[in-house]
């Protein structure tokens, strides 16, 4: 076995259309994603799960497992890879991307693959299974069965969906005893930089015909290198197939893994070391967090204007997506390339009352990061091609988002909570980006992205160079001059209500509930903000206990409580089968009376408060989750020490003041519910 470092990362994600909640299914009595954990993690030192989902999240950690928080707009598991690596925050040489659906995977098939980058020329590897002729023909005629074509230095020349290669001259039932064919197991690993060249590249003609990602790779020129493993295993796509994985584990007598975890020392409590703060010639602060010897840098700029005071819809978040499409001097292509040869990233995040734009790279390349943020900052040039391009997608992207329940349950809720006329409550629609014109993103990007109008933050291994290069960068008076707009105030229904979205294509009910709550500024939304987590916000919570574990209505569900600066509100979602939706309902308001009758414990407090305390430790954890922490803070006017005082206050809270707050502030009669479901399968 080669000495390279290996890292596994495991995308799950909760909003599967064949089979919702997938990764928290319960196999034999143990979750999904636990079982294909536990298994990576008998080869592998470092095994990370990537998810979307805070459902997952907590579940993961539930176990003692490795997870990291990533996008909802990933395109595929690929994309999900790449950024989870960058916010794990750590230096590995190969990244092997497992997928989650996969329980019984063979340990000695995580080695085969390592095994491919014993040669120092692999970047890419796969595996594949020789198929078995006794089989017959109709297996491999399955088009949900990619088939491989090897040449002699096992590479991969060709995956298909259709039978390759065709035997001429002999009957096709024959085929399988004539040729050893092979079947594709969907497992990857890259090297670091591979992996960030493959996610920029677009989509080719291959992959979109036989809708295949791997054959983007081959027709831009990348060699897929390839492993043999003659391991049978079960991929989990839909509950029947879950139904099989239960029988495979009775009949086969399978018996669950021992896995045996270090033991956990509860949390005593943390402290972050606060930024501290430098001040441009131009007044611009810099926040500036410093990790020593951590190698990595982040950098953000966050800019005053943002979703809530946008002119038009969309217009904030067009305006940022459009900045790394070109400069002055750069393509997007180029600043790409750039990006790409450096195993560097640029993201854009549209908040409430601000836009950021931030950059992650190891701090070897932090110096072409600063002075890159500067071209695109300065001097976008919002090419006609690429915002007609960014237009396209947008529709193409809006058009499918619509017809998922979870979309349409959150945005009718939205509506109900903010009003429909403000920026918050308005649903999107295709009219709403055909509105928007190219002169509407530049106008946008001239009222906000200025020098009297930017906040810097610096989060990560932070040299005098760096700091320097960041004063040079962004000193002085550069941009328009900002434009202050007013603020639309939000008008919610007047009473608490049911709304149903009926969408017949729809298989399941997606539910969203809200229960409007003090603003940040009453001095019980810390209580608040614990209760809630306690209610929903981890893996055994009360909603999670009763309606998953105990009813078994649904695969997971969460509460939070969300504190804009305008209103503020608990957030309950989750998704179930349309039969059990009315019971669902009712569970949920159980749940919410219920503290008066099953007032909170000291063991749950307990548990509260050490599940409080891993997810403010995940905050600080790497320059990158602090750094998007601070520009968070700022957007909702929070000073930096937030998390300081949260821990203060965790460390106080009493049965006493979570039961008093719950009396006080919690109501089943003042839930606002937005269902997304088949109104005709809906049972009254």
């Amino acid at each position: 076995m080669n000495n390279k470092s290996f890292i596994g990362i495991i995308p799950a994600r909760y909003a599967s259309s064949r089979f919702p909640g997938k990764p928290l299914a319960k196999i034999g009595g143990i979750m999904m994603i636990e079982r294909v954990w536990k298994r990576v993690s008998e080869v592998l030192d470092m095994v990370y799960v990537a998810t979307d989902d805070e459902r997952i999240f907590d579940a993961v950690k539930s176990f003692g497992g490795n997870v990291v928080m990533t996008s909802t707009e990933h395109r595929s598991g690929t994309d999900r890879c790449m950024e989870a690596y960058n916010n794990i925050g750590q230096k590995h040489d190969v990244i092997i991307n497992i997928q989650g659906d996969e329980p019984f995977i063979e340990p000695k098939q995580i080695k085969a693959i390592m095994e491919c980058f014993d040669d120092d020329d692999t970047r890419i590897a796969t595996l594949v299974r020789p198929y078995n002729p006794e089989n017959g023909f109709d297996p491999l005629f399955d088009s949900n069965t990619p088939k491989v074509v090897l040449d002699k230095n096992m590479n991969a020349i060709y995956f298909s969906r259709s039978i390759v290669p065709y035997i001429r001259n002999k009957h096709y039932l024959e085929w399988p005893k004539s040729h050893q064919y092979y079947t594709h197991v969907g497992m990857y690993a890259y090297t670091v930089e591979t992996l960030a060249e493959i996610t920029r590249l677009p989509q080719s003609s291959l992959e979109i015909a036989e809708s295949l990602e791997q054959l983007r790779w081959i027709e831009n020129g990348y060699k897929i290198k390839v492993g043999i493993t003659e391991a049978q295993s079960i991929g989990i796509d839909t509950p029947e197939d879950l139904q099989k994985a239960e029988e495979l584990i009775k009949n086969m007598k399978y018996t669950p893994m021992e896995f045996s975890l270090p033991q956990i020392t509860p949390f005593k409590g943390i402290k972050a070391e606060m930024p501290q703060v430098e001040i441009l010639d131009n007044g611009a602060e810099i926040l500036v967090a410093r990790y020593p010897g951590c190698e990595v840098l982040y950098v953000g700029l966050i800019f005053g204007g943002g979703m809530i005071t946008q002119k038009k819809p969309l217009q904030c978040l067009t305006t940022l997506r459009m900045l790394p499409q070109g400069t002055k001097t750069l393509s997007s292509e180029e600043i790409a390339e750039q990006l790409d040869f450096r195993g560097s990233q640029i993201t854009t995040t549209s908040l409430n009352f601000s836009s950021a734009i931030s950059g992650t790279a190891v701090s070897r390349h932090a110096i072409h990061l600063i002075t890159l943020l500067e071209k695109i900052v300065k001097e976008a040039s919002f090419p006609q091609k690429e915002f007609d391009l960014l237009a396209k997608k947008t529709c193409e992207n809006l058009r499918l988002a619509l017809t998922m329940g979870n979309v349409l349950a959150s945005n009718k809720l939205d509506s109900m909570l903010w009003g429909e006329n403000h920026p918050l409550g308005h649903d999107v629609t295709i009219e709403d980006v055909e509105n928007l014109s190219l002169d509407d993103v530049k106008q946008f990007y001239h009222d906000h992205f200025n020098s009297d109008n930017v906040t810097i933050v610096l989060s990560g291994d932070i040299s005098d160079e760096i700091l320097s290069q960041i004063k040079q960068s962004f000193s002085g008076n550069w941009g328009g001059k900002s434009v202050a707009e007013a603020t639309i105030p939000c008008v919610s229904s007047s009473e608490p209500k049911t709304e149903i979205i009926d969408r017949p294509h729809l298989v399941q009910s997606s539910i969203m509930g809200a229960l409007m709550m003090p603003l940040r500024t009453n001095p019980d939304y810390q209580a608040l903000r614990c209760l809630v987590k306690l209610l929903g916000g981890y893996y055994g919570s009360r909603l999670n206990m009763n309606i998953r574990e105990e009813k078994g209505y649904t695969y997971g569900i969460t509460a939070e409580l969300l504190g804009h600066r305008q209103i503020a509100f608990m957030n309950i979602s989750t998704e179930c089968n349309i039969e059990y939706t009315h019971k669902v309902i009712e569970e949920i308001k159980k749940e919410i009376e219920g503290f008066i009758f099953k007032p909170v414990t000291e063991a749950e407090t307990d548990l509260l408060r050490n599940n409080m305390f891993k997810r403010l430790a995940a905050t600080i954890e790497n320059p990158f989750s602090f750094g998007k922490y601070l520009l968070n803070m700022h957007d909702i006017q929070e000073a930096p020490d937030y998390i300081n005082r949260q821990v203060d206050f965790i460390n106080q809270i009493t049965c006493d003041t979570l039961n008093r707050v719950a009396r006080n502030y919690l109501s089943a009669d003042n839930l606002y519910f937005a269902i997304a479901t088949n109104k005709k399968e809906l049972k009254s």
